[in-house]
């Protein structure tokens, strides 16, 4: 295992193959921070709620980004993912914000993309910045199942460009972990063997490249559920039993079962001009309790009104905290 492994497995979450859930030794404040770059997206994706949002569309200020950086650093925070809503790779500055996290001395920064954007020029620019880990989202084997869920991507070109992508890395000599992502739906469940064979084969799981067969999320119910049951076994094999796959599931998790969630209490969720969110899961701005621009980290992490969502979330009043009302994500975040 190679040093980005060893630090990616650091703020992994064990089976759940979340980030930054556990806190780091020195941290004061989340260990792990989502900043959502830029809400602009490419694609109308049918399982994104980020579909109607009313939010206006903007772009983060490398101002805004490197204060968030240099304050994370002072307070112990190590794990950052720059995205949120919308397709990172639209932000023109993307590289030079990677490249001065991981100067400032953050352990782990990552990202997800539909893969659209990602010339060989752009692949270049982000394996040169040391991006821990690039996160793609496939959804499908062919052509159909995958254009009719990703409304505006070209099968054929995201295809390329991951293929450019690995050639690249394979060239530079790069350490970023790739990762390529199928959510597990009812469109997609009976791919999902074939989209491992085809992918295990051109990963280089040796490096610490992974497949990701990601659970269907609601967005603590906010679309349709697309959920689908998957069967364990390929080629005679456990599928979460193989080293480079990522899986978890979220089927029998009911929503009515209280306990409280442990996201709430390492994870912070800041958008393009610097708001703050409870959640990842907040999309469409329901939830903005505070603003590190104005505020900074710390004054968000440890503001009233913080307190209040975690005091609501403890005694199970959703009445406080709506969003959290019909999550069934938060079963997979420990608490304490």
């Amino acid at each position: 295992m190679g040093k980005q492994s060893e630090i990616a497995g650091t703020y992994e979450m064990g089976a759940e193959s979340e980030i930054g859930i556990i806190r780091h030794p020195k941290s004061k404040g989340p260990a792990h921070i989502n900043i959502e770059v830029t809400n602009d997206c490419n694609l109308h994706c049918v399982m994104c709620p980020g579909r109607r949002m009313p939010r206006p569309v903007g772009y983060m200020k490398m101002a805004i980004y490197q204060k968030i950086c240099d304050e994370a650093i002072r307070i112990g925070t190590r794990s950052f993912l720059l995205y949120l809503s919308g397709e990172p790779l639209l932000h023109p500055e993307l590289p030079q914000m990677i490249k001065y996290a991981k100067e400032a001395g953050l352990d782990f920064v990552g990202l997800s993309t539909n893969a659209t954007l990602l010339t060989e020029e752009k692949a270049r620019q982000l394996l040169g910045s040391g991006i821990d880990r690039l996160t793609i989202s496939l959804d499908g084997v062919n052509k159909e199942t995958y254009e009719s869920l990703r409304i505006g991507a070209k099968f054929d070109q995201v295809i390329k460009n991951v293929q450019g992508l690995l050639k690249v890395r394979q060239e530079l000599v790069a350490g970023t972990h790739i990762e390529l992502q199928i959510i597990k739906m009812k469109e997609t469940v009976a791919e999902i063997p074939d989209f491992i064979r085809k992918w295990r084969a051109r990963l280089d799981v040796a490096h610490g490249d992974t497949i990701r067969i990601q659970y269907f999320d609601t967005w603590a119910g906010q679309v349709k559920d697309r959920s689908a049951y998957l069967p364990m076994v390929i080629d005679g094999q456990e599928i979460d039993q193989l080293p480079y796959i990522k899986y978890v599931d979220t089927l029998g998790f009911e929503t009515k079962q209280k306990r409280p969630c442990g996201r709430l209490r390492h994870a912070l969720d800041i958008y393009w001009n610097g708001d703050v969110v409870l959640c990842c899961r907040d999309l469409l701005g329901k939830s903005i309790f505070g603003n590190v621009d104005k505020e900074g980290i710390m004054g968000v992490w440890e503001g009233s009104r913080r307190q209040e969502i975690l005091e609501a979330d403890l005694s199970g009043d959703y009445s406080r905290i709506p969003l959290c009302a019909n999550c069934r994500e938060r079963h997979f975040y420990p608490y304490p």
